[in-house]
């Protein structure tokens, strides 16, 4: 039961940002350089990467979404606290920043990436930060989102950004 509960939590944590970024300015799609089936799979990111960066390697979700979103690859991790997704899409910075579902953007301290902090603005997230910046193979978004379950992350702007710097490495530049 709290895990069917958790899952629907998560859906319901990523259709907004999802839908949001599906449309640029004026609903309509703005195509990306990057080809969907080039998108960066970070499914297939090492479990020690995985286990640096928070989450737990045996809570992998490869199907984050329930349904395949065009556009979009990538998995979730499960861990104490929150869910760790790490996601490239075809979508560019710039949509994201036009995201009106996204508030709070300011720099990310990233070596070596243009990268940037968003906060979900839907309701039901007042606890999650993620971080987005362009790569070769995608825009890349890592985001952290509280599970619900138990207590409120402190710093999740923090956290989002030690999963960042820890699987950095294996990310496409």
């Amino acid at each position: 039961m709290m895990r069917g509960c958790f899952a629907l939590v998560c859906v319901l944590a990523v259709v907004p940002l999802v839908a949001g970024c599906e449309s640029g300015t004026g609903g309509t799609a703005v195509p990306s350089s990057v080809a969907p089936e080039a998108l960066f799979d970070s499914c297939t990111l090492p479990d020690s990467a995985i286990a640096a960066a928070g989450g737990d390697p045996a809570r992998k979700d490869d199907n984050p979404f329930g349904v395949p979103r065009t556009g979009w690859r990538g998995c979730r991790w499960g861990s104490d606290g929150y869910a760790l997704r790490i996601f490239a899409t075809t979508r560019t910075p710039d949509e994201f920043r036009s995201n009106d579902q996204l508030k709070d953007l300011r720099a990310a301290e990233l070596p070596g990436r243009d990268a940037t902090f968003f906060l979900q603005s839907a309701a039901t997230e007042s606890n999650n930060c993620g971080v987005f910046y362009a790569t070769t193979q995608g825009t890349i978004q890592i985001y952290l989102v509280d599970d619900g379950l138990g207590d409120e992350l402190a710093d999740p702007c923090g956290v989002a950004l030690r999963a960042a710097k820890a699987v950095d490495q294996w990310i496409p530049r």
